[in-house]
């Protein structure tokens, strides 16, 4: 593994710059990164927080994997250790912010999807890109909206059980799996582990599973596996269901995403 451990500084993240706002206590960037781009192992010197506006990405820590997609925000404490792989053409919104300035503390690590804090994230997006007079004002107060929004959320931390049943999936996704026996596993009742699933990863357990398969079997397609044995190593029944499935969430075809993904030969 190539641990290089570059540490990036105050405002700094890898992508191509879109937009860049310095407003009060805060620094915003709009970040584009094209499928593909893989971030080496890194530091950041600071805390910060990304949302992923568009696209997606796996992050890799130390001993753990976790999935960044749309509309997620995703925490770093100062000095984490990750490494980021970018499966589709994606934007980020990255920020920094000033403690002592803005009167706050930060010291954790995860994710967070919360309707309240995608809005104001895309909200801020579009006024990056926007960019008059009135912009710094603007990023400054939709920034403390969210940072309001977090600490709202720390309040309602994840239950550790709904932390099981998430690294369960993650580890068996490609395996017939029952909310009966994901809440068994966790000690709860079926329809306690379906809302409480939803409510705090935006997602439904089905859904999260198909995300998972698919993402398996684009791997699987970039390595150059068979169609069929693509389907099953991910948890499809043939290569139909896979077919049928991979159009509907990424909009190709197995056989045209592979196309898309081979790099030329000189």
């Amino acid at each position: 593994m190539d641990m290089r451990t570059d540490v990036l500084a105050h405002g700094e993240f890898f992508g191509n710059v879109v937009a860049e706002q310095r407003a009060g206590g805060f620094v915003v960037t709009l970040n584009d990164y094209g499928r593909g781009t893989a971030i080496p192992w890194h530091r950041h010197s600071e805390p910060c927080v990304t949302f992923v506006v568009a696209g997606g990405y796996r992050e890799r820590l130390q001993g753990s994997m976790r999935e960044c997609t749309v509309r997620t925000l995703v925490l770093h404490e100062a000095d984490e250790l990750h490494a980021d792989d970018f499966l589709a053409p994606s934007r980020c919104l990255g920020v920094y912010f000033d403690s002592r300035r803005i009167g706050m503390t930060f010291d954790r690590t995860g994710t967070v999807r919360s309707p309240a804090i995608a809005a104001i994230a895309t909200h801020a997006a579009y006024e990056l890109r926007r960019c008059d007079t009135m912009t710094p004002l603007v990023i400054e107060g939709l920034m403390l909206q969210m940072f309001g929004e977090l600490s709202r959320a720390d309040g309602d931390a994840i239950a550790p059980w709904l932390d099981r049943v998430r690294d369960e999936i993650a580890s068996r996704f490609a395996e017939p799996l029952t909310h009966a026996a994901l809440a068994a596993h966790a000690g709860v009742h079926p329809v306690h582990l379906a809302r409480a699933f939803r409510r705090h990863f935006g997602v439904t357990v089905g859904e999260m599973i198909r995300q998972l398969r698919v993402e398996h079997a684009k791997s699987s397609i970039r390595r150059g596996r068979p169609l069929a044995q693509a389907a099953l190593e991910a948890g499809f029944a043939d290569q139909s269901h896979l077919t049928r499935t991979f159009r509907a969430v990424t909009g190709l075809t197995p056989g045209a995403f592979r196309r898309a993904s081979r790099v030329p030969r000189c």
